[in-house]
């Protein structure tokens, strides 16, 4: 028994080691940097920069980058439903392709339509419910009082329906009237169409908070 109990004792210290090496996240799922994956409380996907430790809950406190809008955010794997994106470690995700737009006029044996998404910055606002989050300083955190639902080319509703204007140009929204009344913002449309994982979004200049369009 003398023999035995340290080398059982070095064996238990091994196997702790290699648990915190490799943290398991939902489900059990293991996470390194460099992972695709997908996050299921935004419906975005991301790659993992940093894995920073083990949580009680079972999750792991993760730094992913999404694709989305570029932005850094930090969520803990287990309330934000985080899973592997294709399984594995996958190469980061290729830029979304846009279609070919002819210099003149339109492609022959094709039919222009009616109406084209704007692109990034362009013109318009998407109209529909924008969602906004916050993640300054931990995990992600629904910003539900920046809430707002975008209702024509001039008119916009804040979280509690309260109406108000704003104005757009350049890429930068100005808000006018209701729970937003003077804050500013940039507008980004990631993916022309835009797709329910890279949706368009509005960043609040104040707080820095990402407003994503619900798809």
């Amino acid at each position: 028994m003398r023999h035995i109990l340290p080398a059982a004792s070095a064996a238990l210290l091994l196997g702790l080691s290699l648990a915190l090496s490799f943290p398991a996240g939902a489900q059990g799922q293991q996470f390194h940097v460099g992972d695709r994956v997908h996050i299921g409380l935004n419906g975005d996907n991301g790659t993992i920069v940093e894995i920073l430790t083990a949580l009680a809950n079972g999750g792991v406190l993760v730094k992913i980058k999404r694709d989305s809008n570029g932005f850094v955010m930090t969520y803990d794997t287990m309330v934000a439903a985080v899973t592997m994106a294709g399984g594995g470690q996958a190469p980061a995700a290729p830029q979304a392709q846009r279609p070919a737009v002819p210099p003149q006029g339109q492609r022959p044996g094709t039919q222009q339509p009616a109406t084209q998404p704007p692109a990034q910055g362009g013109g318009t606002i998407l109209p529909g419910s924008y969602e906004c989050w916050t993640g300054t300083g931990g995990p992600l955190h629904a910003a539900m009082s920046e809430n707002f639902t975008i209702v024509d080319g001039s008119n916009y509703r804040d979280t509690s329906g309260a109406p108000g204007t704003y104005t757009f140009s350049g890429g930068n929204i100005a808000f006018h009237g209701g729970a937003l009344d003077g804050q500013t913002g940039t507008y980004s449309m990631p993916s022309n169409p835009p797709t329910r994982n890279r949706p368009p979004s509005v960043t609040i200049r104040a707080s820095g908070d990402a407003c994503d369009l619900r798809m």
